[in-house]
């Protein structure tokens, strides 16, 4: 008996909002399959912005959409290769993999010949470091919006030092990031920058997403001691620095990861928005019309990633950040070329 994929949910497969003229039909042969992260779309990584870009995409495409996700990433990896192995002439599908966690499992399957480009199942990777002939890649490219932060935080005149905290900063695009935010940051002044890496301190590369706790008890302590500035590139885990923020008033400046995090807390004077849900239902999209790339790189250039200032500090910074703008754009097109 074949293994059984370990899928916890399905979604959406035939499912939609009924229009007047009855329930919408969706193309059973056509097929979008997205393996998430053991850490499921809670955790306050780009994971919940996939899963709404995938579901609105394919609800106005009716393509058929379901979504796996695996006990861990050794699951969700033999998950994709036994997706890839049931490739039925056709049948079209898209199976994506949204972590980098998969990139070293997807390559040594790929290596062995378990997965190949097929007229019928394509597989994308969210990782931008991943490149294999018969994968698709999206590389959502952290280096401008990053390098644009960087440095409207020197500009700061009560910022001289700033923390950046990574569950691993491994990951093609949390390296990127943190070399961003330096080459912003000491562009124009000798400031102090430092990176905490959960992965370096006996977590495993994943954990640092989902400690909240941890942090507003000992890592936001010792980051109002030593830094005026922290960067928290690690998804929920930020939530735990900007309670800590809320609850000791000027203790640092925090800058909000993924979305508007202004609303959490007074001492955000910016946010670096990704914008994951247009980048995914852009990719799906063109996956449909049969012109998916194989590599397309998705940054700071037509607003993929986007810096929004806070209210209580737009007046201050603005100047700044459209001054570096399009700056931050050929950075990051050097950098990565």
């Amino acid at each position: 008996m074949q293994k059984i994929l370990p899928v916890i949910l399905l979604l959406s497969l035939m499912v939609a909002c009924a229009p007047k003229n009855g329930p919408k039909l969706f193309n059973p042969n056509v097929e979008v399959i997205c393996v998430y992260t053991p850490r499921g779309i809670e955790d306050g990584s780009n994971a919940a912005l996939i899963y709404m870009g995938i579901l609105r995409t394919t609800d106005s495409l009716g393509i058929a959409c379901r979504s796996v996700f695996p006990f861990n990433f050794a699951d969700g990896a033999d998950s994709i290769a036994q997706l890839v192995a049931n490739d039925q002439p056709g049948r079209q599908r898209l199976i994506i993999a949204t972590d980098p966690e998969y990139s070293s499992y997807l390559q040594d399957l790929a290596n062995a010949g378990q997965i190949t480009d097929s007229d019928s199942t394509q597989l994308l990777v969210l990782d931008g470091a991943f490149r294999h002939s018969d994968i698709y890649t999206a590389h959502i490219c952290y280096y401008g919006i990053m390098y644009q932060a960087g440095y409207i935080a020197s500009q700061m005149k009560d910022v001289d030092s700033v923390q950046i905290v990574v569950p691993n900063s491994h990951y093609l695009y949390l390296r990127e990031g943190c070399d961003g935010f330096i080459g912003g940051f000491t562009k124009e002044h000798d400031n102090t920058i430092d990176i905490y890496d959960f992965s370096e301190l006996g977590q495993d590369n994943h954990s640092g997403y989902l400690m909240r706790q941890l942090v507003y008890q000992n890592q936001a302590p010792y980051a109002k001691e030593h830094y005026d500035m922290v960067l928290p590139l690690c998804g929920e885990t930020q939530m735990g620095y900007l309670r800590y923020t809320r609850d000791f008033p000027d203790s640092f400046y925090s800058i909000g990861v993924g979305q508007d995090m202004s609303i959490y807390s007074p001492d955000v004077p910016f946010s670096c928005l990704e914008h994951t849900d247009k980048i995914i239902s852009t990719c799906v999209a063109d996956w449909a019309k049969k012109r998916l790339p194989h590599y397309r790189r998705f940054g700071l250039d037509d607003g993929w990633m986007e810096l929004r200032l806070s209210d209580a500090y737009r007046q201050d910074l603005e100047p700044s950040a459209t001054e570096i703008y399009n700056e931050a754009i050929r950075k990051e097109a050097d950098y990565v070329d």
